[in-house]
C-alpha cells in the first residue's frame, strides 16, 4: 500500500461515506487489521496509509469534528494508518 497525501485521504473518505458522519467510525493505528479483527467487523471497512503520522492524526480529528466516532483510545505515535467503518 502506497502513502497518500493527507487531502487525497480526507476527500475517499468523503467519497466513501455515503451516510452520515455519525453512522461512522475513525480510528489511525500502526496496522488496521488487527482492529478489524477486534471488531469482528465483516462490513464496510477502509484503510489508508497517510504520509505522516501528524497527518493520519490530523484525518481522524477533522472527521471527529464532523461527527464520527473515535476508535482509538489514544493516539498511537507510530499511527499511520486511518481506518473507518
Amino acid at each position: 500500500m502506497e502513502a497518500q497525501p493527507k487531502d487525497e485521504i480526507i476527500q475517499r473518505i468523503k467519497d466513501r461515506v455515503s451516510t452520515t458522519y455519525d453512522q461512522w467510525t475513525i480510528g489511525i493505528t500502526t496496522d488496521g487489521s488487527p482492529h478489524r479483527e477486534m471488531h469482528k467487523f465483516r462490513g464496510s471497512w477502509r484503510k489508508w496509509l497517510t504520509e505522516s503520522t501528524e497527518d493520519a492524526a490530523a484525518i481522524e480529528q477533522y472527521f471527529i469534528d464532523r461527527g464520527m466516532k473515535s476508535d482509538t483510545e489514544r493516539s498511537p505515535e507510530a499511527a499511520l494508518y486511518v481506518y473507518i467503518f
